[in-house]
């Protein structure tokens, strides 16, 4: 769960960490950078008179102590993380949530049955005080300072990291606190990564139950006070939750045809894996939620939305690709807005910032990086949508339209990384060992795809801004401009398809560099085909798609590089390099299922069975919801069957494509261009 600043709590359905990264309460100190793991977990032990019953699990080495899970009954998103365990004849029901726009983790414990006066709750707090991804190699690290209040605790173990503040109801304050064992994460160990830590509890917190039935216990970089009511806080962020699902079901498909029936005759994606039909839209609804997590704040006025968890940071590329599905599906048109507006005022070049997080010896702390080609091209492209949803001509006319002009100019005439529309009018990178295209994986220093030169992808995102742009001309009578960009565009159209084209073989090149054109089966292609003015000639796409669809689908998403290339990763493991050495070297992305379905409807029509068809693909997604990252879908997968699930455990991306294409696809697909000329045959 993100508090939408880019903090979250995360962990394992049994409570056992396996990742540095999880946490009960992950801070972020500067929003939604900055971020600190504070609280790693909270060791509960339930007392039945005096007989104590470990409500926690960890995995030390090579033994899992204490096993909590043993009387863990029942676990369920209500939509918090609820715990239900029995321990003889009682009942206790414990909810986590955090407070929307704070740095705050809540822990409700409810004794729903069993009498009293016979049990207790002791609760000890494992701090970490660390930033995301380290490990403490010693508990005194992070011995500090205690101090308590009536119903208050603050614990500081340095003056560089902030205090943790507890409102707690306990009967009870044992301040002698203690180091805790040396815990091993299992994923980060998998990974090549540190993996074992030392934490630290600085007290302890013994709540009574013999006058009430629930108990809470908060924590938070800042002071608290509790209400009145446990329930109070929970009750207001549930409301809140569930009224953003009913605001999307109301607005969003609204007068909308359900889901299809199977039995449709159009084309089938062909496959190796069989794909059943999907009959249900209940799990739509929770990935809607999940936007909540994703979309953060940026400084005083700015929004972003995070690539991922964990730690995915934030940039424009992902920003905009998510943008479709996580805000305009649900009409949330003036965030949206304001997301734009706020990415349009950081063009440097016509460039967008690709990332803003602080790296060593690129950029000092708080700057941002300009290192992707394509994060303004999909700038353009999210800009036209969101008009064609919200039809606010006037924002973009007066805020937005200046800005891609100017992104054109700049990008035609020359910007950053030696990027200009070389003679024949197509986007290319002068050479370097700097990757800026979306496969922009290192091993180390060097670039593991180095597509300089003339990419795909980024020349079908080229010549659709340059429609765009077109569009917009035209709309607000801008004739010059119009005229400026139809011709540059006919010459990209020509260009594109005279050299990316091989019609021996029938494959899009992947990218051309100088006099070497590269065949490798990619998934770049499918994005010539699948932009609101696709650029490949249409009488390629059936081959283009039918090469994607043998080589590169799988339920979930496409490849990167087809199986028969000599230079294919079928898994996506071990450690940083051997993991950077797979990411776009075979690795299915989970978002390209976004591209792949709409350049689907648009070469086989959008008909109700090519619909029907298309809705099936979807159901291994949903499946996911509850097996892997809860109602959460993982950036990548291997691309070797059974596909495991890898990267990031949500995806603003991929949740964002599903979002999206679903969306389309039960209300009869995305909007016809309203200008017959960008027709081209």
């Amino acid at each position: 769960m993100g508090n939408g600043l880019g903090g979250y709590t995360a962990g394992t359905i049994v409570g056992c960490p396996t990742r540095s990264t999880h946490g009960l309460l992950i801070a972020a100190t500067r929003p939604p950078d900055g971020l600190i793991s504070l609280i790693s977990a909270f060791e509960e032990t339930f007392f039945v008179l005096d007989q104590p019953y470990p409500l926690s699990t960890f995995y030390f080495r090579d033994t899992i102590y204490p096993k909590g899970y043993e009387y863990l009954r029942r676990f369920s998103l209500n939509p918090f993380p609820t715990f239900t365990f029995e321990v003889e004849d009682f009942r206790l029901e414990k909810t986590v949530y955090l407070r929307r726009g704070q740095n705050t983790v809540v822990v409700n414990y409810r004794l729903v049955s069993g009498e009293e006066e016979l049990v207790r709750l002791e609760i000890k707090p494992l701090v970490t005080c660390r930033p995301v991804g380290e490990v403490r190699k010693s508990a005194k690290a992070i011995e500090g300072g205690l101090t308590t209040s009536k119903g208050q605790v603050c614990y500081r173990s340095s003056k560089l990291l902030p205090p943790i503040y507890f409102a707690h109801q306990a009967a009870i304050v044992d301040k002698s606190g203690d180091g805790y064992g040396e815990i091993v994460y299992l994923r980060d160990q998998e990974e090549g990564k540190s993996s074992t830590e030392h934490l630290y509890y600085p007290c302890s917190f013994i709540y009574s139950f013999m006058a009430r039935d629930e108990a809470m216990l908060a924590a938070s970089t800042q002071p608290i006070q509790l209400p009145e009511s446990p329930s109070l806080w929970m009750n207001a962020e549930r409301e809140s939750v569930l009224a953003g699902r009913k605001r999307f079901f109301q607005m969003a498909l609204k007068g909308r045809p359900g889901v299809a029936a199977e039995g449709a005759s159009a084309p089938p994606p062909d496959s190796e894996e069989g794909i059943s039909p999907l009959t249900d839209v209940d799990e739509l609804q929770h990935m809607v939620s999940q936007s909540e997590h994703f979309l953060v704040k940026r400084g005083h006025d700015g929004a972003s939305f995070l690539r991922g968890y964990f730690d995915g940071g934030d940039g424009a590329w992902s920003s905009m690709i998510a943008l479709p599905g996580l805000l305009l599906v649900p009409r949330r048109y003036d965030e949206a807005k304001n997301l734009l507006l706020f990415y349009a005022s950081l063009m440097d070049k016509g460039f967008l910032p690709s990332s803003f997080r602080a790296l060593e010896g690129r950029a000092s702390d708080g700057e941002s990086l300009y290192e992707q080609i394509d994060a303004a091209l999909w700038f353009v492209e999210a800009v036209y949508l969101y008009c064609q949803e919200s039809e606010d001509f006037e924002t973009v006319e007066k805020k937005l339209f200046p800005v891609l002009r100017r992104c054109v100019k700049h990008y035609e005439r020359g910007t950053h990384f030696g990027v200009r529309a070389s003679g024949d009018g197509l986007l290319e990178q002068e050479e370097s060992r700097k990757a800026i295209t979306w496969m922009n994986a290192y091993a180390g220093t060097v670039p593991v795809t180095p597509r300089w030169g003339k990419a795909v992808e980024v020349n079908a995102l080229w010549y659709s801004t340059l429609r765009v742009v077109e569009y917009f001309a035209i709309k607000f009578r801008d004739t010059q401009t119009a005229k400026a960009m139809d011709r540059l565009a006919l010459k990209v159209y020509s260009s594109f398809n005279s050299a990316f084209w091989n019609d021996k073989k029938g494959i899009v090149y992947d990218c051309i560099q100088k006099e070497r054109k590269d065949p490798s089966i990619r998934p770049n292609q499918i994005i010539a085909l699948s932009l609101s003015f696709p650029v490949l000639q249409k009488k390629s796409w059936p081959v283009v798609l039918q090469t994607v669809t043998q080589e590169l689908f799988t339920p979930f998403g496409l490849r990167t590089l087809s199986k028969r290339s000599r230079f294919y990763r079928g898994r996506y493991y071990g450690d940083r390099i051997k993991r950077a050495q797979a990411e776009h070297q075979g690795t299915v992305w989970a978002w390209l299922i976004g591209p792949y379905v709409r350049a689907y409807l648009r070469t086989y029509g959008n008909t109700q069975p090519v619909r029907e068809k298309l809705l099936r693909l979807f159901e291994p997604f949903f499946n996911q919801l509850s097996h892997f990252g809860l109602n959460s879908i993982s950036s990548v997968y291997d691309g070797n069957a059974p596909h495991t699930p890898r990267g990031l455990v949500g995806d603003a991306l991929a949740a964002g494509e599903v979002v999206r294409c679903y969306e389309e696809l039960i209300s009869e697909g995305p909007k016809k261009q309203t200008l017959e000329k960008f027709e081209l045959k």
